[in-house]
């Protein structure tokens, strides 16, 4: 007799393990913004205690069932357009970059981000067996990680609040502040400390606690003249602000005067970076994104096969972003699946953004502020930088998953 897996055992498993896989993935959020990089240049003993506490947050079935395309037929559309969608982008590449000749690091650098692309989907059937606030917890430890991202930025590069302005600061050999966990942290610790400054003495003394450490990710990213992080999280501050002032007219006098006070306190310096960032756009445009992306073109148009299925997984390019070094990276997420899976990847990946369109729509109506605070880590992944092969870019994935309730529970 074969012996099946039940469901009505599996159900009270999950629904214990879910907690413990949630504060699994909050503690690896923790070390990764205290010790470790967004992408990190080799394995030390941090990245083997992430990816120790990742797996422990996943499981192993899970992964082993989407390697195998057990979900293809899930019932949830997520589930399996998002198992669809992983699947095309794993296996076709990884064959084509195999037979190409590819180097096996250059492969494994590859693959090991689709993981954090896709952990949305690793993490879906515990996410179902959580409760709704759970998201927070997690929206919690992402902003500590993206403060200690910060924080460890000025330390290693000495700079300092009264050097804003004046010139631009150099990103860092570990390019910290590329992190999506900086820029949600610097609109999320505004959400949740503005509240807690009417609600007593110890709430306002963490309010404010809050609010230093949004403004020192904001700063940061000034004083490095990121351009678009910088405008996509003012946007959502603004939006935040303007949402806050709605409710209550005269609320407009409170914004006022903190705009105001702030222009009295760091007027000069204010001036100062919006200049830089104004030179920056002047002497660099939109930083090559358009002739990386020509390259692309180019590359995978030089057989119809490369432009079908790509180049495969470990395909480098010579990158004009990066004067024209050979990297295996491009700056937006659709010119790097059109690179390694070619119009195929560029299909899959499609369809897996369109798998979150229903989710987005219930996240707004849910969480309003999960979605605000993901919205400019998310966009500036998808169409900026490489933060889209970053674990913090899969986490916004989550979180918007979880604000929305993903799918009703199902009992088998």
């Amino acid at each position: 007799m074969v012996r099946t897996h039940s469901p009505t055992l599996a159900l009270p498993l999950r629904t214990a393990l879910a907690p413990i896989r949630l504060a699994a993935l909050a503690l690896a959020l923790l070390a990764y913004g205290l010790f470790s990089a967004p992408a990190p240049p080799g394995i030390g003993t941090a990245e083997l205690a992430i990816a120790l506490a990742g797996l422990a947050a996943v499981g192993v079935s899970r992964p082993l069932s989407l390697l195998a395309g057990q979900t293809l037929t899930a019932p949830d559309r997520f589930e399996a357009f998002g198992a669809t969608a992983f699947l095309l982008l794993l296996w076709p590449p990884l064959v084509v970059g195999m037979l190409a000749g590819a180097g096996m690091a250059d492969i494994v650098r590859d693959v090991l981000p689709l993981g954090f692309l896709f952990l949305p989907l690793l993490l879906h059937r515990s996410i179902l067996a959580l409760p709704a606030r759970a998201v927070d917890l997690l929206a919690h430890a992402l902003a500590l990680a993206g403060v200690g991202f910060a924080l460890r930025w000025w330390i290693d590069g000495g700079g300092t609040i009264q050097g804003i302005g004046r010139a631009a600061h150099g990103d860092g050999d570990l390019y910290l502040l590329n992190s999506a966990a900086v820029s949600f942290a610097a609109v999320w610790l505004v959400l949740v400390g503005v509240p807690l400054l009417r609600r007593g003495v110890l709430a306002a003394a963490l309010g404010l606690a809050l609010l230093a450490g949004s403004a020192v990710c904001l700063a940061a990213l000034v004083a490095a003249v990121h351009r678009g992080a910088v405008a996509l999280t003012g946007a959502a501050l603004l939006v935040a602000g303007l949402h806050w002032a709605a409710r209550r007219p005269a609320r407009l006098l409170a914004v006022g005067a903190l705009a105001l006070a702030a222009m009295l306190a760091w007027g000069a310096s204010m001036d100062g970076a919006l200049g830089l960032l104004l030179a920056k756009t002047d002497a660099v445009g939109l930083n090559l994104r358009g002739p990386e992306f020509l390259a692309v073109l180019r590359q995978v148009t030089a057989s119809p096969q490369a432009f079908l299925f790509g180049q495969g997984w470990g395909a480098l390019l010579a990158n004009p972003a990066v004067g024209g070094l050979q990297v295996s990276y491009t700056h937006s997420a659709l010119g790097y699946a059109l690179l390694k899976g070619g119009v195929l990847g560029v299909a899959a990946l499609l369809l897996y953004l369109t798998a979150f369109l229903p989710i987005l729509r219930r996240a707004v109506r849910a969480r309003p502020d999960i979605v605000l605070a993901c919205a400019p880590p998310l966009l500036s992944g998808l169409l900026l930088h490489t933060s889209y092969k970053y674990l913090c870019f899969g986490i916004c994935l989550s979180m918007l998953l979880m604000g929305a309730g993903a799918v009703a529970r199902r009992t088998s």
